[in-house]
């Protein structure tokens, strides 16, 4: 559709780990490769309340946005595989808001997305296709979003500390 082309494969991956392993540990390669860099920017979050983030391309490239005060918009995200955007200290979830762009985020092909202070970083990942039972979970998260680690059928959410 559209001139997409989607491939399914079972199987092992190339590195001879099941691709939902790799999936899985996407968040935690971000934060260990680039937890540092986050953590000083979740700093200044919580100092200033000037909010930032990390938008992952399958080619590698990163993008790093400054955004306003309590508040960091991008364009919808297409074509990325994930996102990590700074909370104030004691934030570490994901808002009803920053739940339902996840939502679009894996929606779309993305894998994870993350919320990041200075001591964890909360995310949520896809670890297969997005069952119907998580997409109806997500788009209906309350307004108390998501705080708590979470498995469901396609997705997992985590903290990393």
């Amino acid at each position: 559709e559209g001139g997409r082309l989607l491939q399914v494969y079972t199987g092992e991956a190339p590195s001879g780990a099941p691709l939902y392993k790799l999936m899985l540990s996407l968040p935690r390669a971000v934060w260990r490769l680039d937890g540092a860099e986050i953590r000083r920017l979740a700093r200044e979050t919580s100092e200033r309340g000037v909010e930032y983030m990390v938008v992952y391309f399958p080619s590698g490239l990163s993008v790093w946005v400054e955004g306003d005060v309590h508040r960091v918009e991008a364009p919808p995200l297409r074509g990325v595989v994930g996102a990590v955007h700074t909370h104030p200290k004691g934030s570490c979830g994901l808002s009803r808001q920053d739940a339902l762009s996840a939502l679009d985020l894996m929606v779309d092909g993305g894998i994870f997305e993350a919320a990041a202070t200075e001591d964890c970083m909360f995310y949520i990942v896809r670890f297969s296709l997005l069952s119907e039972p998580d997409y109806v979970r997500l788009l209906n998260v309350g307004s108390e979003g998501l705080w708590k680690p979470e498995r469901m059928d396609s997705v997992e959410a985590g903290i990393l500390y």
